[in-house]
């Protein structure tokens, strides 16, 4: 068990933290994929759910107590990061129109991948021989799930990647900006942003939503202010390196829930690129906990 840095406690506290993530996230996605289904745009499904997290945070905000002042770099950070995070979801919700949930989710899962690219970009981390090999590994598994040559390829695969590579980014951002603010901060900061950035999408996306509708806007909403606040309290305690691997639970959870929602099942070809993907992640985090002794 990884020690290094960081305590025992923090380790195990961290990774309940992103197991609880992991759990509760797919129930966002599967929420979104009903609305889309049901008929409603990606981009007002986008905003509904940064707004109904926005309009449930309130209360909470009205609550806590005053923080420190924010300088100008640290506020360009916080605007930045739920950008990615906006991006990040409106990408996802948009490949769910004709992409499995399961599938989407495994091509999502290039991040940690995507992570090692833009490392060296961010934070000065120059990634090692081995770890480029396990980048380029999980690149091939995520082309086996998307098949850009094959007949059934899909637009939607293109915006799971796109998602990928926002959350990477958000993902960066949001390890710098946990060692420094509350989670209340950071996450109040994330969906007013949101509601404020798709707001002028709602003229070409409104549809006055049904009593079902809002039921799934208002759950989705709720269970992302959770999830989000897990996954800023599990980077605060945790290296993400080391949470990295952890988050493949959240395939899981989403083939279980696209099988039950939607009579969802991945083809074997599908399978064996997540399997790809997960394998070169595990690879990817294992070298990035133990640092240079692997990574050269």
């Amino acid at each position: 068990m990884p020690r290094n840095n960081f305590e025992e406690g923090n380790f195990r506290t961290g990774v309940l933290f992103f197991l609880g993530f992991t759990v509760c996230i797919p129930f966002v996605d599967a929420g979104a994929k009903l609305l889309i289904v049901e008929g409603y745009h990606p981009s007002f499904v986008t905003w509904g759910r940064f707004t109904c997290s926005a309009l449930l945070i309130v209360p909470f905000l009205l609550m806590r107590r005053a923080n420190r002042p924010m300088s100008l770099k640290d506020k360009i950070a916080q605007i930045v990061r739920a950008l990615f995070i906006v991006l990040a979801t409106f990408f996802f919700f948009s490949s769910l129109e004709t992409t499995r949930l399961a599938d989407a989710i495994g091509i999502l899962f290039t991040y940690p991948l995507i992570i090692t690219i833009l490392a060296p970009i961010f934070l000065g981390e120059n990634a090692g021989s081995r770890r480029w090999f396990a980048v380029v590994v999980g690149f091939i598994g995520a082309l086996l799930i998307i098949r850009p040559m094959s007949p059934d390829f899909q637009i939607g695969y293109l915006y799971a990647l796109g998602s990928s590579i926002c959350f990477a980014t958000f993902s960066l951002v949001t390890r710098r900006l946990s060692q420094s603010f509350e989670p209340i901060t950071i996450l109040s900061i994330q969906v007013f942003v949101g509601a404020i950035v798709m707001t002028p999408f709602l003229t070409s996306s409104w549809k006055t939503p049904s009593t079902f509708a809002l039921s799934i806007f208002l759950a989705i909403g709720l269970i992302s202010l959770v999830a989000h606040i897990m996954l800023i309290l599990a980077y605060r305690s945790t290296p993400a390196p080391v949470l990295a691997p952890y988050g493949y639970f959240e395939i899981v959870m989403a083939s279980i829930l696209g099988f039950w929602l939607f009579d969802e099942t991945p083809d074997t070809l599908t399978w064996a690129g997540i399997g790809i993907v997960i394998i070169s992640g595990f690879y990817t985090s294992i070298l990035a906990t133990h640092g240079g002794k692997l990574s050269r």
